[in-house]
């Protein structure tokens, strides 16, 4: 931020009268002047009340510059001195305002947008004016509409005036660039619950991004690895958002396929040894299935054992809890997978005794 510099010119008579004036605080030095009776008087400056003035320079002078670092009331008192105990008086009451802070926000400058700024400026007296400058155009209003239709560098200068005439100015430079472009492929093009390692490829223009992979995770990595834990669909976003605030996004369609990874052993012996005593399936993530069953028969087709939980086993025992006897039987499971793909095999164990 910068501030315009003020100077205050100010003509005291020595034998006159005292003074009432208002004056903005300011980064510059404020200049007060008196022309005195005689040439040859000896002049001397004091604030007598005030805190946060200071007299730079020409303290014994007809001239003196002054900084104020505060705001409030001051009274500023000359004295002119004829001789050593000889002087007159004259005092000047000087009332040092805040000035307005000039601010202003956009929630982002787009080419071929037209972007509102927003006024947020602060002044204690209300504003009189707000200017608006950009580039040769100046514009009188308090929040401003603006649309940039040409690439290239910008300044927008914000003045605002206060209703006691005191000033700040707020600006902003900034580069405008063409829209950025999000865009983005992956690989391998075929995931699977085996294979869940995929790399995503940016295609985009320069900014700052975000992934949404559409699991409850996201990363602000320009060209992330992500492994998805389950089968599905997966709508995966990416957002980019240059340096003005401009922002693009696009997505792309992921499906994962579910791989079944499964076995049965070709015989077992419920001998209660601890060692290949009962049958049933094993296998990759077998506790995603949504629905399973499994029904042992004989050579004839008879039931000899169903189930339909995936972790249960056959101990080589029939329906009515004896012990089936020694021989080769037909195995059939019905598996629906966490997609609703359903899947059915067929095979054959034997039992030994």
């Amino acid at each position: 931020m910068y501030r315009l510099l003020t100077l205050l010119l100010i003509n005291l008579s020595i034998f006159g009268y005292s003074q009432n004036i208002q004056i903005c605080l300011s980064d510059s030095l404020e200049y007060f002047s008196v022309t005195p009776s005689s040439s040859t008087n000896y002049l001397e400056w004091e604030f007598v009340y005030g805190d946060g003035a200071e007299i730079i320079n020409g303290q014994f002078s007809d001239n003196i510059a002054v900084k104020f670092t505060n705001t409030g009331n001051y009274i500023l008192q000359l004295r002119e001195y004829g001789s050593n105990n000889c002087y007159a008086t004259v005092e000047m009451n000087i009332m040092v305002n805040p000035n307005p802070l000039a601010d202003f926000t956009s929630e982002g400058i787009c080419i071929y947008d037209t972007v509102k700024f927003i006024n947020t400026s602060i002044s204690s007296d209300g504003l009189q004016s707000s200017i608006w400058r950009i580039g040769d155009e100046i514009i009188d209003a308090i929040d401003l509409n603006y649309k940039f239709n040409n690439q290239g560098e910008y300044l927008i200068e914000l003045s605002v005036t206060d209703n006691l005439g005191c000033k700040d100015i707020e600006s902003l430079f900034f580069k405008l660039s063409d829209r950025p472009i999000a865009d983005f492929y992956y690989s391998p093009e075929n995931v699977t619950t085996l294979n869940p390692m995929v790399e995503f490829l940016n295609l985009s223009s320069s900014g700052n991004v975000i992934w949404d992979f559409d699991d409850d995770f996201y990363t602000d990595e320009w060209e992330p690895i992500h492994y998805f834990d389950s089968a599905g669909l997966y709508e995966i976003k990416l957002t980019l958002e240059d340096e003005n605030g401009c922002k693009d996004s696009t997505k792309n369609s992921l499906f994962v396929k579910n791989e079944l990874i499964f076995y049965l052993p070709t015989s077992f012996t419920p001998d209660g040894n601890g060692l290949n005593d009962d049958f049933g399936l094993k296998g990759f993530n077998i506790d995603r299935f949504k629905e399973f069953s499994m029904i042992i028969t004989n050579r004839w087709g008879e039931i000899i054992y169903s189930v339909n939980n995936i972790n249960q086993r056959w101990d080589g025992n029939n329906l009515s809890g004896g012990k089936a006897m020694s021989g080769t039987y037909l195995w059939t499971i019905n598996i629906t997978d966490e997609l609703g793909k359903k899947t059915k095999q067929i095979g054959e164990v034997t039992l030994v005794r």
